[in-house]
């Protein structure tokens, strides 16, 4: 049987009002909808999936931002096979997402183009309320791993909160999701509420989401978002929706050959994850390609033993993916033998609160430099880590200082403040105003950016990018330099 879809998409490219706070003109629903109470004989929402099915949700972002801005033209395509059912009463879903970054038309009036796809495959055993355990395959940044909760929200838990509200933090990242029951249509179910991300209070941004669910189907058949934020200063206003377009069956040959290349798939994934957050305790461009190696050739060999189009084709994605993420990581590693190569630099600056400090002041300590900007999202989430080795070694002497890059001190002062960091953060420019930037002696061109110092100043090691090993990589190398200073 074979189900169709087809649900009103909005085009909504309105220009923003400057102010922040203030109503954009036009929105996919009311984020201030008013609560209702449900019927008693309202059906408590509940997932309900069938093996064998293939639902297709499809993703329009509408993205507005001030100052002429391109919108985004991104769209993205979930397809979510139902692979089977456990023993616990969760449903094993294979989740496929493919991202098409396109650039805009151009002054010739050429349509817009892909400029590459991004296509990936996750996996979540999903309960009937729409929680789940984390696996290797899931997190935040959905441009490379999934997030099933985009598409299969969160359901209120009892009927007492159905009635009257409800709330759900999931393990991804710390996001939260509110609901209430905003309007009824026979067997549609609207349920809107705020939606909060870590890093809102850093965007100054308010989120609200909406999910139409079909009770009779047992599915969310629209998932709504609207937010009014701040992005790199500018006041921006983001829509997106999600809708089912369409439910598939694939046969049951097809769904066991696919579910077995996909246990492959996951494995392969997972040295792919594996590689990425060694990179950082690789020293040589020959070192790198053995860690290379390590990944393709997992990936070749499905690639060339796959039967299914569809894995051959998420397959050849994610080589792709490894070779743009190759050139990135190879500079990585030839930027850090040129900067360990550096004799200690003697840099002196003024942090937020106007005490001075130079190089000298820190001499026989090891010091920790994070450098960070308010619009790197990476370097915000990686501060918590950062605080953790502050209090960690703060008692063994090590110095934990950041180094903040952006023109304006207002944004500094906003993440200084809103992420209460307990460690000192310094200007980039020097105390003469004379000279290179404290990142430009040290050559730092990425953020965030870690580098160690020793005992006498030179650079001993540095880390690119909040991997989720952070703190342990950072620890390794904090240790060591405490355990065998360099020699006077």
């Amino acid at each position: 049987m074979r189900y169709l879809i087809f649900l009103t998409m909005a085009t909504v490219l309105t220009p923003l009002d400057p102010a922040i706070g203030q109503e954009p003109q036009t929105r996919l629903f009311d984020p201030a909808a008013a609560a209702i109470a449900p019927p008693p004989d309202t059906p408590l929402p509940r997932y309900r999936f069938e093996v064998g099915d293939e639902l297709v949700y499809v993703k329009s972002p509408i993205i507005s931002l001030l100052e002429g801005v391109e919108p985004s033209l991104n769209t993205s395509e979930n397809r979510v096979y139902v692979a089977s059912q456990n023993a616990d009463g969760s449903s094993r879903l294979l989740i496929r997402q493919i991202i098409r970054f396109r650039s805009p038309a151009d002054e010739e009036g050429e349509p817009p183009r892909v400029r590459f796809e991004n296509d990936f495959l996750g996996y979540c055993d999903m309960r009937s309320d729409g929680s789940f355990a984390l696996n290797h395959t899931l997190g935040g940044n959905t441009a490379y791993r999934t997030r099933p909760d985009v598409i299969f929200p969160p359901l209120p838990k009892t009927r007492e909160r159905f009635a009257n509200g409800w709330a759900v933090e999931l393990a991804i990242e710390g996001h939260r999701y509110s609901g209430r029951v905003t309007g009824i249509d026979g067997d549609r179910v609207a349920m809107t509420g705020p939606v909060e991300y870590p890093l809102d209070a850093n965007y100054e941004t308010e989120r609200t989401h909406q999910v139409v669910f079909d009770a009779e189907r047992g599915l969310a058949v629209e998932i709504a978002s609207d937010a009014v934020g701040r992005q790199n200063r500018y006041a921006s206003h983001t829509q997106w929706r999600y809708e089912l377009v369409c439910v598939e069956r694939r046969s049951p040959e097809w769904l066991k050959e696919f579910s077995q290349e996909a246990d492959r798939y996951f494995e392969a994934d997972r040295l792919f994850w594996d590689a990425i957050t060694q990179v950082n305790r690789i020293d040589s461009r020959e070192e790198f390609e053995g860690l290379s190696r390590s990944v393709t050739e997992p990936l070749e060999a499905l690639l060339r033993d796959a039967d299914t189009p569809e894995m051959r084709e998420l397959t050849t994605a994610r080589l792709a993916l490894w070779k743009r993420e190759k050139e990135f990581l190879i500079d990585d590693v030839e930027e850090r033998q040129a900067i360990l190569a550096l004799p200690p630099a003697n840099w002196e600056t003024t942090d937020f609160q106007g005490a001075a400090h130079s190089r000298s002041d820190y001499a026989g300590r090891v010091v920790l430099l994070d450098f960070w900007n308010r619009g790197c999202s990476h370097c915000i989430l990686a501060m918590p880590k950062i605080e953790e080795l502050h209090r960690r070694y703060a008692d063994r002497g090590v110095v934990v200082l950041g180094v903040n890059q952006d023109v304006h001190d207002e944004d500094a002062r906003f993440v200084i403040d809103s992420q209460k960091i307990p460690y000192p953060t310094l200007r980039n420019n020097r105390t003469d105003g004379e000279g290179q930037t404290i990142s430009a002696e040290f050559k730092i061109h990425s953020f965030p950016m870690f580098l160690l110092l020793d005992q006498s100043g030179r650079v001993a090691a540095l880390v690119s990018g909040n991997h989720d090993n952070l703190v342990e990589v950072l620890a390794e190398k904090i240790e060591r330099l405490l355990e065998n200073p360099p020699s006077e």
